[in-house]
């Protein structure tokens, strides 16, 4: 009994050291939504610009290793039914269409709608890396010492259950080698990469990440996106999210998205819903709505 109390508090302090200091990689993978139950997640928006009021329904289709596929449907009225649709973009590959696209609200609206809707970073690193700026993944950044000791740790307390504290790798015998122990099981799972700061903005502290042009800020507890930044020498362009909400019981989006530049607020979307399962229901819009543009459409921007 003894053991199982002390493997599920490892897990559990294991998890907790993981989660503790942000990585890039881990800020991008929008942590604080849960795993998708399937592979096709599809969110409604209302877009407000000026005038001008429109709706859309996004669909990331994810069931193709390493492909995300995008079906993005404008709609004239908030009921969004088949007669209503005015618009109807598929882009096959996602990634490669940002990595060809030349505007850079389009990279950066597109990118950041795929983190926060599949929980995806891949999007955001085409971005990044256009820009001249290559993520530090995990795997580098990790203490691989402090690794080895927590799974030599967890290995003694699956099967060594009816045994007693002797032969713990976190309890050796010679006191110098058991003070490097303890040394090591307190010290950071990873390396504190450069690009990551904890800054405060009011009353609140937020992490900051800094990737020369692009700049983004994320809760510190929850690790939500707050704000990006993309700054280069013609223009400013800023995307801000605010009241995240879990539109189906399990995942969340924010509620308000707002995109803007230099001169100001250029467009407003409100999240409607959120859907996550694992069918596919295009060919009949394919086939009976409006003319089908095809994945050699140049990738067209909201606004």
């Amino acid at each position: 009994m003894k053991k199982q109390y002390l493997l599920l508090t490892f897990l559990l302090a294991f998890q907790s050291v993981l989660a503790a200091i942000p990585t890039e990689e881990g800020l991008l993978q929008n942590l604080n939504n849960q795993a998708l139950t399937g592979n096709v997640v599809t969110v409604k928006m209302a877009l407000k610009q000026e005038n001008r009021n429109e709706y859309l329904k996004f669909i990331f289709l994810l069931d193709r290793p390493n492909i995300i596929s995008l079906v993005q449907i404008t709609y004239g009225d908030s009921q969004m039914q088949s007669t209503q649709i005015r618009d109807i973009k598929v882009i096959q590959d996602l990634n490669s269409k940002l990595a060809q696209e030349k505007l850079p609200e389009r990279n950066l609206f597109y990118g950041t709608l795929l983190m926060l809707a599949t929980n995806k970073p891949s999007g955001v690193e085409v971005f990044l890396k256009k820009n001249g700026v290559e993520i530090t993944k995990n795997k580098s950044l990790m203490n691989e010492e402090k690794m080895k000791l927590l799974r030599s740790y967890k290995t003694y307390l699956t099967q060594n259950k009816s045994k007693g504290e002797a032969d713990s790798p976190l309890a050796p015998t010679d006191p110098e080698e058991k003070n490097k122990v303890i040394s090591l099981f307190k010290s950071n799972t990873y390396t504190q990469t450069k690009n990551i700061e904890l800054v405060k903005d009011g009353s609140d502290f937020l992490w900051k990440a800094d990737w020369k042009s692009v700049q983004a800020l994320f809760s510190n507890e929850e690790r939500r996106l707050k704000k990006i930044t993309y700054k280069n020498l013609d223009n400013e362009y800023t995307i801000e999210t605010r009241d995240y909400t879990s539109f189906n019981g399990l995942n969340e989006l924010p509620k308000y998205i707002e995109i803007s530049n230099e001169k100001g607020a250029v467009a407003s979307f409100q999240v409607i819903s959120e859907e996550v399962n694992s069918k596919r229901d295009l060919e009949d819009i394919k086939k009976k709505i409006v003319p089908f543009k095809d994945s050699q459409a140049v990738l067209s921007f909201l606004y």
